[in-house]
């Protein structure tokens, strides 16, 4: 066999708040950790998105990070790196059942040749998963979370090294303000992701322009508004898709992943909900509305 998919942590009960720690203990070169939460509903109405119960991902081997994201920006980085988004089942349905997978991915593409995690290069390697399941979904009552790995078994290259991940810069969102960020200089930058998580704006309209440059501008390697920037890269991935389900009501808001060029098109799923609509606006908090309530299914588009 030259890969395996095994199980690390088998699914158990996330429904307090807190850290699990996990020992990664595997011996064999990991391509890809991956995280699938399960959270069971107990409301029609919409806490946020699911992606957030995961508070953040970490990936350290005593005091050294290999890996260090929220929740969301796991998924984003995610679907930067393979171009297409997991496997989510977004449910907002009363006990409907929201799925989620958050890949931590240590090469170019599953099974890369030259980029993985070597275990054996590293002393104490942990897993540590900050998790709260009253962040996201609709007030679950239930949740879970397991752990898996896709592993090279006969198939075992020389690696030269493995993709990591970390943020290095958070601020909240300030009116007409620059800000500078010194990027570490201890590792090559395979990629920059310039993220903004907002229910109601669109990224141009929460980040005008990024500029990337060396020695106080004596080099200029970027220097884009955002709206540019993405119409000139979105060729390079294509758009985001995700399903979500849930009940329609009069301006009963949903929350969505893509936050710009949404594209939300809802289908009905009995004969009740008349008069269906979903009205175009920014972020990614959106609002279905109907004549009368109603069971439906959208499938979501955007970038």
């Amino acid at each position: 066999m030259k890969y395996r998919h095994t199980e690390v942590l088998a699914a158990e009960n996330i429904t307090t708040a807190g850290v699990k720690t996990i020992d990664i203990n595997l011996v064999d070169p990991i391509s890809r950790i991956s995280l699938i939460v399960n959270a069971t509903n107990a409301s029609w109405d919409p806490t946020d998105h699911p992606a957030k119960i995961i508070k953040s991902i970490d990936l350290v081997d005593g005091s050294q990070v290999l890996y260090s994201l929220n929740g969301g920006q796991c998924k984003a980085m995610d679907f930067y790196d393979n171009g297409k988004a997991a496997g989510d089942e977004i449910n907002y349905d009363d006990n409907g059942i929201s799925r989620l997978t958050y890949n931590l991915n240590f090469g170019r593409r599953l099974y890369d040749k030259e980029f993985a995690l070597d275990p054996s290069k590293f002393n104490n390697l942990q897993l540590k998963i900050n998790h709260d399941y009253s962040l996201g979904s609709c007030a679950p009552d239930g949740c879970t979370l397991g752990v898996y790995a896709d592993l090279y078994d006969e198939s075992k290259p020389a690696f030269v090294g493995y993709m990591m991940s970390k943020e290095i810069y958070s601020v909240d969102s300030v009116t007409a303000q620059t800000k500078y960020v010194d990027l570490p200089t201890d590792h090559v930058i395979r990629k920059l992701l310039v993220m903004c998580w907002h229910d109601n704006e669109c990224p141009d309209l929460t980040v005008g322009n990024v500029k990337l440059t060396e020695e106080h501008d004596k080099r200029i390697v970027v220097d884009t508004a955002v709206m540019q920037w993405i119409r000139t890269q979105q060729n390079r991935w294509g758009r985001y898709e995700e399903y979500v389900c849930g009940l329609t009501a009069s301006s009963q808001e949903f929350y969505v992943s893509p936050h710009f060029d949404v594209n939300l098109q809802p289908v009905a799923l009995d004969a009740t909900p008349a008069g269906m609509w979903s009205a175009w606006s920014g972020g990614g908090k959106r609002v279905v509305d109907a004549d009368t309530d109603g069971y439906f299914y959208a499938f979501v588009t955007g970038t």
